[in-house]
Parts: C-alpha cells; structure tokens; sequence
C-alpha cells in the first residue's frame, strides 16, 4: 500500500461540512464524538484546529510508512471561505483522509482516527436514511 499527504481541499472539505453542520441534529453527535477526541468544531478557530489534527494525523501516518521526518506539505485551512461540497464528495474525501492515515498504529492509537471513522459511519447512515430508496423501503 503506499500511502500520501491528502490535498488541503480534501481535509478542508470534511472539516468545512462539520463546521457547518456542528449544532445541527443529528451531527451534535458528531461533535461530541470529536469532544471525546479532545477537540471540537463548533467555532471557527476550533474548525482551524481539526483541521490543522488531521493534517498532523497524516503527516505522522506517512512518515510511518516512509520513515520520513518532516512535513513535506504546506497545509493551508480554507474553512473559512471554502466552497460547501456535496454530501456524497464529504464522505469521499473523508474516506481518502482516513486511508491515507492507515499506516503506522495510528488507527489502533489516534483518538482523533477512531472519532472519524465514528463520524464517517454516521455521514454515511444519514445519508441513506434520508435516500428515496430507504423511505420507499417496507419496514421489517
């Protein structure tokens, strides 16, 4: 498996949809999730320092697999004024996010790691839930 650096737009685009969505019902669950993490992303300046989490989480994830010691990215947080993604692309970016953070033991040792992939599961169950297909399906 190799593993890389995600583009800032793809932290940005998870860390953007959370920031959004962060006192609204259902995703109150997925902040408190990340409470649990040590870090929360219901203000700006908390939203900046997620994002800053998960780009250290895979920084250290690579230089697990590489043995490298440096940053070799220049991560720039965009929360602010980035563009809202579409469901879907938040569930696709977090799942590249969470691929490239394999390495190393940081899924069996980062907080942060095991709250997103917690938040994943939830994007991913709401998602569906609210589909025509699963409304239109028969109970039991």
């Amino acid at each position: 498996m190799s593993a890389y650096i995600v583009e800032d737009t793809t932290i940005n685009t998870v860390v953007t949809f959370l920031y959004a969505k962060a006192k609204r019902t259902p995703w109150r669950q997925a902040n408190a999730r990340l409470l649990e993490a040590g870090i929360a992303c219901e203000g700006y300046g908390q939203a900046r320092e997620l994002a800053q989490a998960m780009h250290a989480l895979n920084v250290q994830a690579v230089n697990a697999r590489y043995e490298l010691t440096d940053d070799p990215g220049d991560f720039k947080f965009k929360c602010g004024n980035a563009e809202a993604k579409p469901f879907h692309q938040v569930v696709k970016s977090l799942d590249c996010w969470l691929y490239q953070c394999t390495e190393g033991n940081v899924p069996q040792t980062s907080k942060l790691y095991k709250a997103m992939v917690d938040i994943r599961d939830l994007l991913c169950r709401c998602y569906v839930i609210s589909s025509r297909e699963y409304k239109a399906a028969k109970w039991g």
